[in-house]
């Protein structure tokens, strides 16, 4: 569904990339999703992805006259967070 995905970076912070491409860096999952749907949204774009017209008809809206509400920009990046892996649990420390 989503054409974003993540990558870890040295540094510990997340990568977020569309079809490949690197569009930020955020410090935790939720920082990513909220990045990812804020491009996903993005003025700057010819087309949104698919995502945003799949989160519309999922709502019952229209792109036109909710991609500035709240409830969309946060449906639309738990959309996309929902394609990542979950995250590995960290360690236990060892006794």
């Amino acid at each position: 569904m989503a054409d974003y995905t993540i990558e870890h970076l040295a540094d510990g912070r997340i990568g977020i990339l569309f079809d490949g491409e690197r569009v930020g860096t955020a410090d935790d999952l939720d920082g990513a999703a909220s990045l990812a749907a804020a491009d996903a949204l993005s003025e700057d774009r010819d087309e949104y992805p698919d995502v945003v017209y799949d989160v519309a008809a999922d709502t019952g809206q229209m792109v036109g006259n909710v991609k500035h509400m709240r409830f969309f920009r946060e449906a639309v990046a738990d959309a996309i967070a929902a394609e990542w892996p979950e995250p590995a649990p960290a360690l236990a420390p060892a006794c």
